[in-house]
């Protein structure tokens, strides 16, 4: 049953380009370096998301628990493992990209004031360039009763999983179902990874998602400076292709958003990505009017 929710939520497949929102010096060492660093889902800018998914359990939990009396401790027990394990479980790395490359809110809050690009990948080399990397693509769930429903295939499978397992002598009495859910937690946390808030809809998310890692030490995992942390990334190779000379970045648009000087800065992305390679080559204002802070 989760195998069958994995598989319904990473099925989707891109249709228009995705777009995702940096800063100039980030599209330089994207198009330099043809990499993106995918950042830890622990370490990502809202740091609720991943409690958004434990509270839709922890609401299907309390439901089942009226229902399901001779499960009502193995219940107990995931109510109780789950904020732990959300918030601290096996490492996972995504990189965002969007359909809209062209969002106030996202060039507020993904960019430098007045120094923004949002760069435009075609889908079929984005997903090929994914797989390549052992990486899945999917997009994020916003709607509540659809998460709801998601929410309730995963109590259901951990009910049908506890009628074929053992409470373990290994754990103590008040931890006895722990194995039960340690055995499923790499698919949980991949399926929460596409579980957001209704608050971000706007944003038509899909995420480039790594699988689970638990050794941190041999896997090459850097690490740059956050806000107040140290964030792990990985770095996933971009989809490339091959032109007669070289070979360019996927890249079939650029948005420049809102700047000072516009035209000044449509006219070097231009150049900067022609001398690169990056073939065809259309680069668009944002539209979107200037605002000095």
């Amino acid at each position: 049953m989760l195998q069958e929710i994995v598989d319904e939520l990473y099925g989707s497949r891109p249709r228009k380009p995705l777009y995702h929102y940096t800063s100039l010096h980030g599209l330089m060492g994207i198009v330099g370096a043809k990499i993106l660093w995918a950042s830890e889902i622990h370490y990502l800018n809202d740091a609720k998301e991943l409690r958004h998914f434990a509270d839709q359990l922890n609401r299907e939990i309390a439901r089942r628990m009226e229902q399901e009396h001779a499960r009502t401790e193995m219940l107990r027990q995931f109510r109780d493992w789950l904020p732990s394990r959300i918030s601290q479980g096996p490492m996972m790395f995504v990189a965002s990209f969007t359909e809209n490359g062209n969002l106030l809110s996202q060039w507020r809050g993904y960019c430098p004031h007045g120094k923004g690009v949002s760069i435009g990948f075609e889908p079929s080399s984005l997903i090929a360039a994914a797989a390549q990397a052992s990486f899945s693509i999917g997009r994020c769930v916003y709607d509540s009763a659809a998460q709801a429903s998601i929410a309730g295939g995963v109590v259901d499978t951990i009910v049908e999983l506890a009628k074929k397992w053992e409470p373990s002598p290994k754990y103590h009495v008040s931890q006895s179902w722990y194995g039960l859910f340690e055995s499923i937690e790499p698919t949980l946390l991949r399926i929460a990874a596409l579980i957001k808030s209704g608050s971000f809809q706007e944003e038509q998310e899909w995420r480039v998602v790594s699988p689970t890692i638990v050794n941190y030490i041999e896997p090459p995992i850097k690490y740059r400076e956050g806000i107040s942390t140290l964030v792990p990334y990985l770095e996933v190779p971009l989809p490339t292709k091959r032109n007669i000379e070289s070979e360019s970045l996927a890249i079939c648009h650029t948005f420049v958003g809102p700047t000072p000087s516009p035209n000044l800065s449509i006219n070097s992305v231009s150049k900067y990505l022609s001398q690169a390679g990056v073939k065809p080559n259309l680069v668009s204002n944002s539209g979107i009017a200037y605002r000095q802070t």
